[in-house]
């Protein structure tokens, strides 16, 4: 393979730009890249370890400009957002623009295919992290060597078993030791934790600080409650209600929304209000609630509809939402948006339409008032339900105003209020074509759609913000490199990372766990189990002191569970364990004695049955609570960042 290239054509930048050295060097890489026939690993990640490397050149740069020049840092960022947005989509797609398509000869270099047959397979399927330093270290939990998941043992050992491959026991790769061999922090520590081997056992929080020592020492009880497919889970800034958009029905194809009081709840399980099925034609992906309004908005790819939660006139809780309106968003099917002085955006390409709640038409007092034109009068509309009587039919109200951002390529995917400064939003770009950009910035909501800061060392889309009460000037991001970053408002790079699936609370969808982590011990503390299903999203109530985590269970193969019948662990406190002379056991040929039980076990599930304190598999998707012991009081957590 060798794609014909014009070695005359001229770069897309001047000479005294301050990355040019790095982009001819990027150029060269590129080229020799696509010259390339058949690499096998070795030679593979060399191309890795240059583009990395590369990568870190720009942030050195960056930071040397931020010390000594900083009048220069403005213009700076720009560049060095662009630079590295292309070696992220090298690293992805095997092209620096791939949105744009492939030109003809004598055209530039870098918005060709290259490398044909690895255009849809890039370097890499995580980026590797590129901006850590001693300052700023990458953050992971260690394992010991010849330790095993549940997940690779078995398939490992199924590979080896299908190519005649057999292992004397003595050497076989060991699993994770057993939860009951395990440290724990204190007699009241849950058993669905499990202390981590890296957790500093000194350092941590003080009985000066009960509520963050509960927390530390993960003195939580655990309750679980049944839900849809989850697609987004959410709350108001108050945290006091909780939303989660999801699937039903035949083939997932009826879209609902289920909802929780975060704070009437009972202490041994979860209680939530009836699902609602949702009204839109399409399967709502997006949603944001408002505590002034009392309204959640949810939104399928031309539609946004408000529900009310919250009684406004009783200052209580809605026993069932309520629809109030319908906004036409077509040409805008992204991210939604509460904003200051009563206004709902939703993003499109390169812009944002913004209502104003006090100027829309309602559905009435019985909900059913047309608003707008009908859509699919007279024809069937254009759904996959399998009940399109349910859909409402108002075509919605047009925006009020549509503001035009300042880089017509950036289309906001995630919003986030900014946690000091009123009137903007922490926001991260759709990585999707036609663009695909990989950026996090500022939005000046007020100031017509420029960018009031932007933050650069993530190697994939941002999924998720977080920000603390307890400290406006920190934030946190998910993204889909594999990697958390805690940033200071004020610099741009991040000063803390946690590996979270090479997993403040970071979760990894593989890991199927929720994993705490002290940021100023640099450790990891606990895991939590989420009865191994996969971690979509995460809330936190600050009233209450309440983890709430949405998960989603994955596992079809199952089989017997191998609970060993000494693998008990350690009775709570006033227990005594009864023997059951009718209890049978086996002994497996790998020569441990298991009790012969009903209950079955995921083969491919991440952990297995002794990992934890409890043989808990969740069987379906689940929103699991981490509430406080009923020890202690619930009080605001004022420290961390979940």
């Amino acid at each position: 393979m060798d794609p014909e290239t014009d070695n005359s054509s001229q770069p897309d930048y001047e000479e005294d730009d301050y990355f040019f050295n790095v982009e001819q060097n990027l150029r060269d890489l590129v080229e020799d890249y696509a010259e390339e026939d058949d690499l096998n690993g070795e030679q593979e990640g060399e191309y890795k370890e240059r583009l990395i490397e590369l990568a870190g050149d720009v942030v050195t740069i960056v930071e040397e400009l931020q010390r000594d020049e900083p009048e220069e840092l403005p213009i700076a960022l720009e560049q060095a957002e662009a630079v590295l947005n292309k070696m992220i989509n090298f690293a992805y797609h095997n092209k620096l623009n791939p949105g744009e398509e492939s030109k003809k000869d004598g055209e530039d270099l870098d918005v060709r295919m290259l490398g044909w047959g690895r255009d849809e397979i890039g370097l890499f399927s995580m980026m590797k992290s590129f901006a850590e330093t001693t300052e700023r270290p990458l953050l992971q939990s260690s394992k010991k060597k010849g330790e095993f998941s549940h997940t690779i043992l078995n398939n490992g050992l199924e590979l080896m078993r299908m190519m005649g491959i057999e292992i004397p026991k003595d050497k076989l790769p060991k699993p994770y030791p057993p939860w009951k061999d395990t440290l724990r922090f204190h007699p009241s520590s849950s058993r669905c934790a499990r202390f981590l081997e890296d957790c500093p056992l000194e350092g941590g929080p003080t009985e000066e600080s009960p509520r963050a020592l509960s927390v530390y020492q993960a003195r939580a009880e655990v309750s679980i409650t049944e839900s849809g497919s989850p697609i987004s889970f959410f709350a108001p800034p108050s945290g006091r209600f909780l939303f989660l958009l999801g699937r039903s029905g035949w083939k997932l194809r009826l879209p609902i929304l289920s909802y929780w009081d975060a704070n009437d709840q009972p202490g041994d399980y979860m209680e939530g209000k009836p699902s609602a099925r949702l009204s839109l034609a399409g399967i709502a992906s997006h949603g944001a609630a408002d505590d002034d309004s009392g309204l959640v908005f949810v939104g399928d790819y031309d539609r946004v509809k408000s529900y009310a939660w919250w009684d406004t006139t009783k200052n209580e809780a809605r026993q069932k939402v309520f629809p109030i309106h319908t906004l036409k968003s077509a040409g805008f099917s992204g991210a939604i948006g509460v904003f200051s002085n009563g206004r709902v955006g939703r993003s499109g390409p390169g812009k944002f339409g913004v209502w104003t709640m006090a100027d829309l038409p309602t559905h009435g007092a019985s909900g059913k008032d047309r608003i707008g034109e009908s859509i699919g009068e007279g024809r069937d509309i254009d759904t996959w339900r399998d009940d399109p009587e349910n859909i409402e039919r108002s075509a919605g109200s047009e925006p009020h105003s549509t503001v035009v951002l300042s880089d017509e390529t950036y289309e906001v995917s995630q919003w986030h209020a900014h946690p000091s400064t009123p009137g903007s939003m922490l926001t991260a770009s759709k990585s999707e074509k036609p663009h695909y950009s990989y950026y996090c910035r500022v939005l000046d909501l007020e100031a017509g759609g420029k960018f009031a800061a932007r933050y650069l060392g993530h190697g994939g889309e941002v999924k998720a913000f977080s920000t603390s009460k307890g400290d406006p000037n920190v934030f946190a991001t998910a993204c889909d490199d594999g990697y958390s970053r805690l940033y200071d408002n004020a610099l741009v790079l991040f000063f803390a990372i946690l590996m979270v699936s090479h997993t403040c609370l970071p979760a990894a969808e593989g890991e199927e766990a929720v994993r705490l982590w002290d940021i100023r011990a640099k450790a990891p503390i606990y895991d939590l189990a989420t009865g191994n299903n996969a971690v979509v999203s995460m809330v936190w109530n600050d009233d209450r002191n309440e983890l709430f985590a949405a998960t989603e269970w994955e596992h079809t193969d199952y089989a017997r569970a191998r609970i060993p019948i000494d693998e008990h662990g350690d009775p709570e406190e006033g227990e005594e364990f009864e023997e059951d002379p009718d209890e049978v056991s086996y002994l497996h040929k790998d020569g441990v004695r298991y009790k012969n039980t009903d209950q079955a076990w995921p083969r491919r599930a991440r952990h297995s049955e002794t990992y934890f304190g409890h043989v808990f598999d969740s069987g379906e998707h689940r929103i699991c609570r981490y509430p406080p012991s009923s020890l202690f009081a619930m009080n605001v957590l004022t420290t961390g960042c979940f």
